[in-house]
């Protein structure tokens, strides 16, 4: 969240400085070696939050004899609560760290979003000092979700992963703590083939900037519904539009942090409300992704229409996996981009991404992209659903999934998860749907189990039926049954003494409908 610029700082008067310790026989020449800012919760930087910074300080020369290292800012919009840390004795080449005692900074009530707050250490030893100086921006209007395998930042105005362009203020999309998979995620509402409102890249080399916060997405943890709950509400605020879209968003995210299949990933959901006097016709939204995993120029891009995803995938030796799913139960439209001079025989965005570019690629469709070369190209994709003609007053919601993983098997399994919580749990508050007298795995005990297995499922009418045991790395580990079954209640005694002791999905599959447990095997 902060933007540490205190290494260019200490470029200017920090070298004046250190030149002159350097031929200063009792001069000493401290430097921070290291700085971290944390507030205690999110790491978002809010208003209100106090926040704690714990320096690390080296010594390159001469020993100091009363080393003392104070905080400063001239911003209003920040309270110094503690701001002095007394060193003493350092020797040449030790370092010493605040870390017991760190400096505390209170954001003040009424800070205007993220506002930049440039803070000053200043380090003295007697006659001899040095300042370092770094900035952070404070009062974000977005937030972190990191409780589980994958990470984004859902910010306030439509984005995902970054709170602005360029890889700016957001951890962008992660999996287990890895580096970002993504350049750039976005919210896109279009209606008419004309009107599109976004903050995603724009005709040639600008970005839309239509959204604007109605209500600053805030964050729960534990939530409502899910481990982490955010919520908030965006507009079109006609800043980059002659002709703004009327329409209001009401959006959510979720996340869970329980031991299995679900997490691995994030859903989000919005409920766009045509604000304005006259149906919206033609309305599509979808969500702008231009991942690059790890290395944007070997990914490929394709889809799996059965779960309604459009994929990414690095072609690289262990390389990863990310899919956008539809969860609500509205159509899907899936179009791949390759993101190079000509397009392909796709949209070309080399010359910008304009409103009736961003429609087309909501509403046509184009399966894969990154072919153009064996080991793939820079790739962008676009998930989105619509078709909705929209009367005034009238809302529709529309859900995806965020989902990461190492294979296609295992971000499949998280896409069938994923719309399990969201037809379960999502749509019903905390009330799952009542499945009794439905096709549906009722039951699966002992868990833990150690050798027998019992599992108890329900089939509504005859239907091929599958049950099989995955890791919750997607790789396939035994099938229980596989055969076609008429309609019924079934008990199902199995083994899996074989399996090594660890956790796994259990994935039933019967007919259309698709539903996954957590296994845990011990010995």
């Amino acid at each position: 969240v902060g933007v540490n610029s205190g290494l260019r700082d200490k470029l200017g008067k920090g070298r004046i400085n250190l030149f002159r310790a350097v031929n200063d026989s009792t001069a000493p020449g401290v430097t921070v070696d290291a700085l971290t800012t944390k507030d205690g919760n999110d790491n978002v930087f809010i208003a209100g939050d106090t926040l704690q910074f714990t320096a690390t300080f080296l010594n390159l020369l001469r020993p100091t004899n009363n080393l003392v290292c104070s905080l400063s800012s001239v911003s209003t919009n920040v309270t110094i609560v503690q701001n002095t840390f007394t060193a003493g004795v350092v020797n040449s080449l030790d370092t010493v760290s605040n870390y017991a005692a760190p400096y505390r900074v209170l954001i003040n009530p009424g800070t205007p979003l993220n506002t930049e707050v440039v803070f000053k250490i200043t380090m003295t030893d007697g006659t001899w000092n040095d300042v370092y100086s770094f900035k952070v921006v404070v009062n974000v209007d977005y937030l972190n979700i990191e409780v589980n395998d994958v990470g984004t930042s859902i910010t306030s105005k439509g984005l995902i992963g970054y709170n602005e362009s360029g890889q700016a203020q957001g951890i962008g999309f992660t999996y287990q703590g890895g580096p970002t998979m993504l350049y750039e995620m976005g919210l896109m509402v279009g209606a008419s083939g004309t009107q599109v409102s976004d903050y995603v890249r724009g005709a040639g080399a600008t970005y839309d900037t239509d959204f604007s916060p109605v209500i600053t997405v805030s964050g729960q943890q534990p939530g409502t519904v899910s481990s982490y709950d955010a919520y908030g509400k965006f507009a079109d605020n006609g800043s980059t539009s002659a002709n703004p879209l009327p329409v209001l968003i009401t959006h959510r995210a979720f996340a869970w942090d329980s031991p299995n299949i679900d997490r691995k990933y994030i859903i989000v959901e919005y409920v766009i409300k045509n604000s304005g006097s006259s149906t919206l016709n033609g309305l599509y939204a979808g969500l702008f992704a231009d991942w690059d995993i790890p290395n944007y120029a070997n990914n490929k891009a394709d889809e799996d229409l059965s779960r309604r995803m459009g994929y990414c995938w690095s072609t690289d030796a262990g390389g990863l996996f990310a899919g956008i799913k539809v969860l609500s139960n509205t159509p899907f439209n899936h179009y791949a981009i390759d993101n190079l001079a000509g397009g392909n025989g796709g949209l070309d965005l080399s010359d910008g991404y304009d409103d009736s570019e961003k429609y087309a690629s909501m509403s046509t469709s184009r399966s894969s992209a990154g072919n153009g070369a064996p080991t793939g190209e820079d790739v962008i994709d676009v998930v989105a659903s619509g078709g909705f003609n929209l009367s005034a007053g009238d809302s529709v919601t529309v859900a995806f999934a965020l989902i990461a993983g190492e294979n296609l098997a295992s971000i499949q399994l998280s896409a069938d998860a994923a719309q399990v919580r969201y037809d379960n749990n999502v749509l019903t508050g905390l009330t799952p749907i009542n499945l009794a007298g439905s096709t549906s795995l009722k039951a699966v005990f002992p868990n833990p189990a150690t050798h027998a297995l019992t599992l108890e499922f329900e089939v509504e009418r005859s239907a091929a039926t599958d049950i099989s045991i995955y890791t919750l790395q997607g790789e396939l580990v035994k099938v229980l049954l596989n055969d076609n079954l008429t309609a019924g209640r079934y008990t199902f005694n199995t083994d899996v003494a074989g399996l090594a002791a660890g956790s796994y999905i259990v994935r039933f599959t019967a007919g259309d409908v698709q539903q996954v447990k957590p296994l845990q095997v011990i010995r």
